[in-house]
């Protein structure tokens, strides 16, 4: 009986032969296929250390495919990520350069969500990522926007103005 063997081999798209780069928050997906008799096992590896599952980093590694995916890129995702399949005849490494370019790293400074009188309800966001957003909003034009309090922190209180004007907004076009 004839028996034949080959050495693991994983292929993969040209445009992942360069280094990948990507800009912060995007989706990174990065698909091979794995060849090999006896059927390979495999592995990703990250910064030489296996690569574990969480909520935005999904390493897939079967027999005869690897998938990386990464659901938002962040700084801390750059790096080098080598899949490695292996039998007894021999093993093959395909390593993948990510940059990421950017920053998404964005902290809620505050939130404030009130219940009105009216029983409509407001909301107040203030966000900064690269530079200071604030959005309010109501769901009734006659509710009187409970918004962010007293704060010597300058965010704040361009929060606290914008809700001010969106509320004399909505009392001036809903008057009659």
């Amino acid at each position: 009986m004839f028996s034949f063997s080959a050495k693991p081999t994983i292929t993969y798209d040209d445009k992942y032969k360069d280094v990948i780069t990507v800009k912060a928050g995007s989706k990174v997906s990065i698909d091979t296929t794995i060849s090999g008799v006896p059927t390979p096992t495999s592995a990703w590896r990250f910064k030489d250390a296996p690569l574990d599952a969480d909520k935005n980093v999904q390493p897939e590694a079967q027999p005869t495919y690897g998938r990386l995916t990464i659901h938002a890129a962040e700084r801390g995702n750059a790096a080098e990520y080598t899949l490695t399949a292996e039998n007894e005849v021999g093993k093959a490494d395909a390593t993948f350069t990510l940059v990421v370019k950017g920053t998404n790293s964005c902290n809620v400074l505050s939130v404030d969500v009130s219940a009105q009188k009216d029983g409509s309800v407001c909301a107040c966001v203030c966000v900064v990522c690269v530079a200071c957003v604030c959005v309010c909003a109501c769901v009734s034009v006659f509710a009187q926007i409970q918004c962010l309090n007293q704060s010597s922190n300058t965010c704040v209180e361009k929060s606290y103005d914008v809700c001010t004007q969106t509320n004399r907004l909505r009392r001036e076009t809903s008057a009659p």
